[in-house]
């Protein structure tokens, strides 16, 4: 979890932004005690944990080899 000021926060918001999307959570706070959070959207998380059940099931059923459910899980994770 990445911590930071308000104002960093409205300065780097864009860059923020992408850490989220990629599954960071980060706190602002004023003072040094947090007051907000910037999480991942809910339905962001339950679309992707959708993908993996869908690419889990295809490689136990052999639809897919595993180095295509190798890539499916690096992009994943970016």
């Amino acid at each position: 979890m990445h911590k930071c000021s308000v104002y960093e926060a409205k300065t780097r918001l864009a860059a923020l932004i992408k850490q989220v999307q990629n599954g960071e959570r980060i706190t602002i706070t004023v003072g040094g005690d947090p007051v907000a959070d910037l999480v991942p959207s809910e339905r962001r998380v339950v679309e992707q944990a959708r993908v993996a059940i869908s690419a889990i099931k295809a490689l136990r059923n052999g639809s897919i080899d595993k180095i295509a459910f190798n890539k499916m899980r690096v992009s994943g994770r970016r």
